[in-house]
């Protein structure tokens, strides 16, 4: 992708995005935290990227993938009133439906066409469709891999600031106190991953978060994460249990030995 192609998509978004005002000189809150978390995505994007030594070109089509990602969180939460998929739509393919709808990369050519759309629909998957191509498939992992490095932070300063309290909506209404669900925590051991289906509390959110890192595919992804010491701040927050204390243990020691 071109430097101007990427300046035309950077425009046309936070037009778009605009239009979600409602005659207000701000957007609501849940939506400007989704504005601001994809203009943090596309630095994660370029950041990751550059470590692994993709060309320009590519470094472009990645920023613009971090760009439109969730570009269907902004009619999501207009129509629905949430950002929680099961109870509305999967924005992912509402993202990619709306990317193919208004023609936003009908001038791209078909190699960056391709690992825009496949990123945007697939960011989301509990797995990647086994079917993508492999040109594709390097853009859907490194989407998925910065998604997850924002949302870390979006988590953590939720908590921190207490901002669940007026915008429950951040963490998908979960219940703020209560130990984790014991159907999730098997299903995270047998599987390192879980349906949403078992989330009730901030344990249960938190833990889910906590085996993101085995879903993590690139080493600069990994050691990001682990300079920012994210693992620290959601094992401080779990309940001091032995089986707690063990799975953040295996979840360290995985850290570490990926991030060398």
């Amino acid at each position: 992708m071109n430097e101007e192609k990427l300046e035309s998509l950077t425009k046309w978004f936070h037009e778009y995005a605009n239009t979600f005002r409602d005659r207000q000189p701000v957007l609501p809150f849940a939506m400007q935290l989704k504005l601001n978390h994809s203009l943090r995505v596309v630095q994660d994007m370029e950041r990751i990227a550059a470590a692994l030594g993709w060309p320009a070109e590519e470094i472009r089509t990645a920023k613009a993938l971090g760009l439109l990602h969730d570009v269907a969180r902004f009619s999501q939460y207009a129509e629905f009133g949430t950002f929680h998929d099961p109870r509305s739509v999967n924005h992912g393919e509402r993202g990619w439906q709306i990317c193919v709808d208004m023609k936003l990369l009908s001038d791209c050519s078909p190699e960056d066409r391709q690992r825009i759309l496949d990123g945007v629909r697939y960011h989301n998957r509990r797995t990647i469709p086994p079917e993508t191509s492999a040109e594709a498939l390097r853009f859907v992992k490194l989407i998925r891999d910065a998604d997850k490095l924002d949302i870390f932070r979006i988590v953590d300063t939720a908590i921190e600031k207490n901002q669940f309290l007026d915008n429950p909506e951040i963490l998908l209404h979960v219940e703020i106190d209560g130990p984790p669900t014991p159907a999730l925590l098997d299903e995270l051991e047998q599987t390192r991953s879980a349906s949403y289906k078992y989330l009730k509390t901030l344990a249960d959110f938190l833990l889910v978060q906590l085996y993101w890192v085995y879903d993590m595919n690139y080493a600069p992804t990994i050691r990001c994460f682990s300079e920012r010491r994210t693992l620290d701040r959601i094992a401080g927050r779990l309940p001091d249990t032995d089986r707690i204390r063990r799975i953040v243990q295996e979840a360290r020691a995985y850290v570490e030995a990926q991030a060398k």
